[in-house]
């Protein structure tokens, strides 16, 4: 074959296959990021954990004062920390017994669920941001109020989020010290009762910020633990706050709940 074909038909040949080979070493690219993700990438899991909670409580519509609510908590956390972002699952219970800031209030029985799920990029090194989603039902149960003896509060959210963190020495030992907060700016709730005569029914509504205000703080302290080389013990205080005003002013929610305590995160890859 003369020469002068020879070079055309190498041409065509080496274009139509250099697609393919680019194709392919994308491929191979991406299969490489991807097997490095994940092995930068940690999961933990923390085990039931149980905690004192404190609440005050003011629900204008079913007592005139504020309750006093002590009680106990557990809950279940779970959290995958990527070369780019930290996503976080927290489920908890809260139950409490209180009693108001006036003579002769009847005793009050609280119970609290929360789901909550963070999804943070990591924007510097020591500050993350990004969205935040959470569900709340809190009851309270006053039986001596007959039929008004039973409240309760259920809110969905989604909002930002944000945390700083940074390392520090305590007792001489090195802690990451972080600080997470949250605020939805726009949520779905339920009320029950919903205001009337017989304090009975429901009202449910999609409030913005100023209609229905809810904040999460929390403080962790996280350091390595002495038995474990991969897995740690962190030190937490939480507080959560939600509120509104009902009826141009006329009735005030308030509710304000501080939790303390201390859990493993359990490396599981």
């Amino acid at each position: 074959m003369k020469i002068s074909l020879v070079l055309p038909l190498l041409t065509v040949f080496l274009l139509i296959l250099a697609p393919s080979v680019v194709s392919q070493s994308k491929k191979e690219i991406r299969k490489a990021k991807r097997a490095e993700r994940k092995a930068n990438t940690q999961k933990h899991r923390s085990p039931l954990m149980i905690y004192p909670v404190y609440w005050g409580i003011q629900d204008t519509r079913t007592s005139p004062g504020i309750y006093r609510v002590f009680g106990g908590g557990a809950a279940i956390r779970t959290q995958k920390n990527g070369p780019k972002y930290i996503l976080e699952h927290n489920g908890q219970f809260n139950f409490g017994l209180g009693l108001p800031n006036f003579d002769n209030g009847a005793l009050q029985y609280n119970t609290q669920f929360l789901f909550e799920t963070y999804y943070l990029r990591h924007f510097k090194s020591n500050l993350a941001l990004g969205i935040h989603g959470s569900g709340l039902q809190v009851s309270r149960i006053t039986p001596a109020l007959s039929n008004s003896s039973f409240a309760s509060d259920a809110a969905f959210g989604l909002g930002p989020a944000g945390r700083w963190s940074t390392n520090m020495t305590i007792f001489k030992k090195t802690t990451e010290v972080s600080i997470t907060a949250a605020m939805p700016i726009i949520s779905y709730v339920n009320r029950v009762p919903e205001f009337g005569l017989s304090f009975s029914g429901t009202n449910s509504f999609i409030a913005p910020i100023g209609r229905f205000n809810k904040f999460s703080f929390r403080i962790d302290a996280k350091r390595k633990f002495k038995k474990s080389n991969e897995n740690t013990i962190n030190y937490f205080y939480r507080w959560e706050y939600y509120g509104m005003e009902e009826f141009e002013g006329l009735h005030n929610l308030r509710v304000a709940s501080h939790q303390i305590g201390f859990h493993l995160w359990i490396k599981k890859n």
